[in-house]
């Protein structure tokens, strides 16, 4: 697996995973309770690594869909 293959598959998970995250967060607004996965898992660690986790998740959405509609255009123009 080279370096691009790494980070792609990367930026998939962190996209599934931030998608749950997001909807597990909404069912939890739903239902009237504060829901929020993240904080959950992470409990007591700093706000500043919380932060960086939804950046990092953010960033892989911003690769996922430039990359996504790169390969799209691709298959078009073929």
């Amino acid at each position: 697996m080279n370096e691009e293959e790494i980070l792609s598959q990367a930026s998939f998970w962190l996209v599934v995973s931030g998608s749950l995250l997001i909807g597990l967060e909404g069912l939890g607004l739903l239902a009237g309770n504060q829901l929020n996965p993240l904080n959950m898992i992470t409990g007591r660690i700093a706000e500043t690594v919380r932060t960086a986790i939804y950046i990092l998740v953010g960033l892989s959405g911003l690769h996922q869909a430039y990359f996504g509609y790169s390969s799209f255009k691709k298959e078009l123009e073929n």
